[in-house]
């Protein structure tokens, strides 16, 4: 499980990485000397704040940036209930295969 975890850490952490060289490379099609740090307070750059492309972008990266804390612990919980339901429905599966298998043949 906690591999599941590190590599939904991992994936998170790529994703808003991925999202914030976006918005940033938006924003200097926009304004061109734009940093890292003026697209955390776009408000002090009105033609950021009226650009439609620049405010879904960093509205994009806001969630990302939003997400609780203990979301890779949800991810990874999730995977082990589904892979745990898979096993649990092949067992089972199995189990009814047997039974109807000595329902048709006694001497088994």
């Amino acid at each position: 499980m906690p591999e599941n975890r590190h590599s939904t850490e991992v994936l998170l952490q790529e994703l808003i990485e991925h999202q914030q060289t976006k918005v940033l490379k938006v924003a200097r099609e926009i304004v061109p000397d734009a940093t890292p740090e003026d697209i955390r307070n776009p408000q002090d750059f009105p033609d950021l704040v009226a650009d439609t492309l620049f405010n879904y972008e960093d509205g994009i990266l806001t969630g990302y940036l939003t997400l609780p804390q203990d979301f890779p612990d949800l991810v990874a919980d999730t995977l082990f209930n589904y892979e745990d339901g898979i096993l649990t429905g092949y067992l089972t599966l199995q189990t009814a295969l047997r039974k109807q298998s000595r329902t048709d043949n006694p001497d088994l």
